[in-house]
């Protein structure tokens, strides 16, 4: 690291030199994980949108598990979120103004606050710095939580976040076993990985929740021949 920039010089490696990791990324051993994940209590939160793009001045508006949301801060920068239709005649909330913390539907101006009305029940809502989470109960159908679960991160004063939203249809476990392949990011993402490594691997059978992880070495490319290397879960080497 020079000056504080964790970037590094890289001579560009081409794609066929890419060691083969096929062998490593044992399909047992990501089903396994799966199962384990899947297993995991979630209290019906759901990942609602990046926090950055939920402000205090207009409301936020999106579908998740087929329940149409609205989300809006107040003045405190409290986040909160409801059911994206007025309780009145249906008038889609996302084009509401926020006005005294209160959502004020632009067809009839019936004000909606934090804390509903008859008709209109607010749905639990959390920013955790990064996502913001909505709590559907109906959809989860498990015991709720009174926050989601989340994994530890680096600290925000020494690290970057960054969020993507993208539109797709899909079935979230194959979303969810992706991310346990670690194995495949150099390959399928050499635009984006290089030199990666898994460190560390849980076993089919752990129960241990602390070893129930994988640890990857892996550069970040920012160019062709600049790179940022990290171990994940840890931060910036």
């Amino acid at each position: 690291m020079r000056h504080g920039i964790p970037a590094r010089l890289r001579r560009s490696v081409p794609w066929t030199e890419v060691a083969p990791t096929w062998r490593d990324a044992k399909p047992g051993l990501i089903d396994t994980a799966l199962e384990r994940a899947q297993a995991r209590p979630s209290g019906n939160w759901y990942v609602l949108a990046a926090s950055s793009e939920i402000r205090g001045d207009r409301p936020f508006g999106r579908t998740v598990a087929g329940v149409e949301i609205v989300a809006w801060r107040t003045a405190d920068g409290r986040l909160h979120a409801g059911p994206g239709e007025c309780p009145h005649l249906g008038a889609p909330l996302c084009r509401a103004a926020v006005r005294g913390g209160a959502l004020v539907c632009r067809w009839h101006g019936l004000a909606l606050g934090a804390h509903g009305t008859a008709g209109w029940e607010p749905f639990a809502a959390h920013d955790d710095g990064v996502l913001a989470w909505v709590r559907l109960d109906a959809v989860g159908g498990e015991t709720p939580l009174p926050a989601p679960v989340l994994a530890a991160r680096p600290a925000a004063s020494s690290s970057l976040d960054a969020v993507m939203t993208l539109t797709g249809r899909c079935e979230p476990e194959d979303v969810v076993a992706n991310r346990l392949d670690p194995w495949h990011g150099a390959w399928f993402h050499p635009y984006s990985f290089v030199d990666l490594r898994v460190i560390e691997a849980p076993s089919e059978g752990t129960e241990d929740p602390a070893l129930d992880r994988f640890l990857v070495q892996v550069s970040f490319r920012i160019s062709r021949r600049v790179v940022v290397p990290v171990t994940s879960p840890h931060r910036v080497q």
